[in-house]
């Protein structure tokens, strides 16, 4: 009878290692297959497809040696451009505010939490900020996490509400002043449509977690999962509140002005005339573009912000180094304000690398 115990429990072991191995490889499998897309896609930035008597083949747009000597012309608007961004976190911790149940931890703390999520989430493959921020605020002031991911989640609603509301805005008037920006149209309804099924989601999640949480607790199952389900909707608990929502949607208009700013800027630089119109209306694509979720995000990020850019009149050689400066001066920005904070507060980042791991260690308490 022991041998047996001991060859299950063997045989479990081996299985759950080949199982871990497998999960390993294919999300490598799928990094690899995205960034491969993410390139494919990128590359239509800088090359175009004519045709020929041959049939297609891939042109180049400009001469890149001339290009990459021109590209030190645009600091004018890239220095301004990283000031812009590296106010993100900051402004974005005082929407969080609105979300948060009180008391509410402090702006510090939310600005620690979410600068290091934005580290996260540009230095780690797999868009973990939203889960390294709630990770951190728990750990570092005490809120539940549960309670802070799904005030996080609903922050990010509001943020995206006033993008949405930003972009229809400048797109009627686009519209009326004959202000061209092609891929703006499919990117709204594309942010409208997703609005919606986040807005449905976030609600549907409010009101059944508790009732679920109840009959496990009332049947005696599962007491994580239920205490999770209650922490999730206290976190959720301001989505009653009109006049709290209204107000973070108000401070959403913060971060999306700015970055709309900072694109505006950079059209300013390369001499289109309704600058501000269109750095909004950049901006929109941009974002609501990327809402699909399985899609390459970088690739689609270069296409549709050069895309964009030539639509508003830009040259294809500006526009490809709107697109490259604009994506790598985010991410370095990030990359800086998190390490320093990081420093600031003496944060292992070896800890929020391996955030899976971390997340899963700490137990979700319900909350008082």
């Amino acid at each position: 009878m022991a041998r047996r115990a001991v060859a299950r429990v063997g045989a479990r072991t081996h299985l759950g290692r080949v199982g871990t191995v497998r999960i390993r490889t294919g999300g490598w499998i799928a990094v690899t297959l995205g960034a491969l897309a993410s390139v494919a896609l990128a590359a239509f930035t800088f090359f175009r497809i004519e045709r020929s008597d041959g049939g297609l083949r891939l042109v180049a747009r400009f001469d890149f040696g001339a290009w990459a000597a021109s590209l030190p012309s645009h600091l004018p608007w890239v220095v301004p451009f990283a000031v812009l961004v590296a106010s993100l976190s900051a402004t974005r911790a005082m929407v969080w505010a609105c979300a948060l149940p009180p008391p509410a931890p402090g702006w510090a703390s939310r600005f620690h939490a979410i600068a290091l999520g934005s580290f996260v989430h540009n230095a780690v493959p797999g868009h973990l900020g939203v889960p390294a921020a709630a990770w951190v605020l728990h750990r570092h002031a005490g809120a539940p996490l549960a309670v802070a991911l799904s005030s996080l989640l609903l922050a990010k609603l509001l943020e995206f509400a006033a993008l949405v509301a930003v972009t229809m805005v400048l797109a009627l008037v686009a519209s009326a002043l004959a202000v061209p920006a092609a891929p703006t149209g499919t990117a709204l309804w594309a942010g409208l449509g997703a609005l919606v099924v986040f807005t449905l989601a976030l609600a549907s999640v409010r009101r059944l977690a508790p009732v679920v949480a109840t009959r496990l607790r009332v049947r005696g199952r599962l007491p994580r999962v239920s205490a999770a389900l209650i922490a999730v909707s206290v976190g959720l608990a301001t989505a009653s509140s009109a006049r709290r929502l209204l107000g973070g949607v108000a401070l959403g208009l913060l971060p999306v002005v700015a970055a709309a700013l900072g694109y505006a800027l950079a059209l300013r630089h390369m001499g289109v005339e309704a600058y501000l119109l269109g750095g909004g209306l950049l901006l929109g694509a941009v974002t609501l573009a990327q809402v699909t979720p399985g899609l390459p995000v970088v690739g689609l990020y270069y296409v549709v912000c050069a895309g964009t850019a030539r639509a508003l009149g830009v040259a294809d050689e500006p526009a490809a180094a709107l697109a490259l400066l604009s994506h790598i001066v985010g991410i370095m920005t990030h990359l800086v304000i998190g390490g320093a904070v990081a420093l600031a507060h003496h944060d292992r980042l070896r800890e929020l690398f391996q955030l899976r791991a971390q997340v899963r260690r700490p137990s979700v308490a319900a909350p008082p």
